[in-house]
Order: structure tokens, then sequence, then C-alpha cells
């Protein structure tokens, strides 16, 4: 969406970014970031759209959809956004004659005073996004938006089969790499049955600790 004060989508994005990369938790944060000139030439822009116009630009994100008899809801903006990620994908994996690539899953906790956000199990109000990633291409793949309080380990499938259709065109899935988070039965069954081999952290139960001690040294 256009942001209706002269930037074009580019300079807010770009704008955004140099916030993020320069350690920024609040739009306003913007405000000191136009007197440092390093930030400005960084970005490549002669001077930063004000706090009030970032606000703008994102409440016109905000447009949700639902398509044909899906009954949850789409933002249309990211579903615009998501497509050209894969196509920019495909591109680099072709590139890099990628066909089969790892896919390497974690949750990060994102620390914020806004009112929307859950304690965490740090003790802290937070956001707990899932993030994936394609090693082989160094790049992100998608995201699943959480708040604090809720476990990395619930509802994965959905997301995993949310990951599997984001896979850029000619790529498949040929590892699963995550953490404890995704040590469950389903998520395991879901690997063999989509012919996908996984390294995912174990917990250190008594179950499998026994079995682990059963392995003779020579089985290693």
């Amino acid at each position: 969406p256009g942001s209706g004060r002269g930037f074009k989508p580019s300079v807010i994005v770009r704008t955004l970014m140099a916030l993020f990369f320069s350690g920024g938790e609040h739009l306003s944060d913007i405000t000191h970031l136009a007197w440092d000139s390093l930030v400005v030439a960084l970005s490549g822009l002669r001077r930063l759209p004000a706090p009030n116009t970032l606000t703008t630009w994102l409440n016109r994100c905000e447009r949700w959809v639902r398509r044909g008899n899906v009954s949850r809801r789409e933002n249309v903006v990211l579903y615009g956004i998501n497509r050209v990620h894969r196509e920019l994908l495909g591109i680099l994996a072709r590139l890099l004659k990628k066909t089969r690539l790892m896919l390497d899953i974690d949750a990060t906790v994102i620390k914020t005073r806004k009112r929307t956000a859950r304690i965490c199990y740090k003790g802290f109000p937070s956001y707990q996004p899932q993030l994936a990633y394609l090693p082989e291409l160094r790049a992100f793949l998608s995201s699943q938006f959480r708040v604090g309080s809720e476990p990395s380990s619930k509802e994965v499938l959905g997301y995993l089969e949310d990951c599997k259709a984001s896979m850029p065109e000619g790529t498949s899935i040929s590892l699963l790499r995550s953490d404890a988070a995704y040590y469950q039965q389903d998520v395991l069954k879901w690997c063999v049955k989509n012919e996908i081999d996984f390294a995912i952290r174990a917990v250190r139960d008594d179950a499998v600790m026994r079995e682990v001690w059963s392995i003779p040294p020579d089985a290693w």
C-alpha cells in the first residue's frame, strides 16, 4: 500500500529495516535515527519517514479476506509478499542448483512492552514467533506469529505443512532440524511419511536414556 505521505513503499520498508537492524524497539525511535548520518547513508535514503507515517503505512497493511472455502482469514498484503518471496527463493535455488534443502526451524523470543504481549517462559512480556530457514540458500523461508505464552511445541504440524507449501518451486525438504519442541511422535511420523530425514533434539528422559545405553559402542 502507498504511504500517502509521498514516500514509496520501498522507502518505508528500508526505513523499517534500518530501525530493526540498529536495535530500535519502537517506531518512535526513528526520530533518533533520523539524526544519525551513518544510518541514513547505509539505508540509502536522504531522509527518513516520521513515526506517524510508518504507523499509517503499517495500518494499511491490515487488509484481511477469506479465499474460497478457507475458514481462516488471510492478509492480502502478506499473501502478495509471500508470493514474491517464493519466486525469489526459486531463482536463488536454481542459481545454486539446489533441489533438496534442509529446513531449520526454531522459535525466537522478542521482548516487548506492547499490551497484547504475554509473559514467556523467561518471565517477561514477549512474542515468540516460529521461524524457518533454508541454510543451503542462506535464506529465510517463513514465520508463524505467536504470543510469548504460547508453547513452541503447540500445533507444529500445521506450521510444517505451511513450510512445505512455501518451499520454492522445484525444491523439496531433505532434512528437518529443530530443537526438542518438535520431538513429538506426530512430527516424526510426518517426516517418515514425507521421506524427510530429521535431526531433532530428544528430551533426555529415562526411557530415551535407556535406549541410548542399550546401543552397543560399535553400533554408533
